[in-house]
């Protein structure tokens, strides 16, 4: 199987964004959770999985998280 659009852009589809929020520490997604769940969706990681992930919208469940952070 291959993941690359182009020499240096790995498509991030089978990423689990929603596992990977969910399975940092509030520590961790401040230093550098946030960014990498971002870069990961920038690269093609599904949003909606996210939410499916917790059991609810993503736009919910990222204003949640949002605020549990503090940011």
């Amino acid at each position: 199987m291959r993941y690359y659009i182009h020499e240096y852009t790995v498509l991030c589809r089978p990423v689990s964004v929603g596992t990977l929020l969910g399975d940092l520490t509030d520590t961790q997604l401040r230093d550098w959770g946030e960014d990498t769940a971002v870069q990961l969706v920038e690269h093609g990681a599904d949003v909606d999985e996210i939410g499916h992930k917790h059991g609810t919208h993503t736009l919910h469940y990222l204003v949640r998280l949002s605020m549990r952070l503090g940011l």
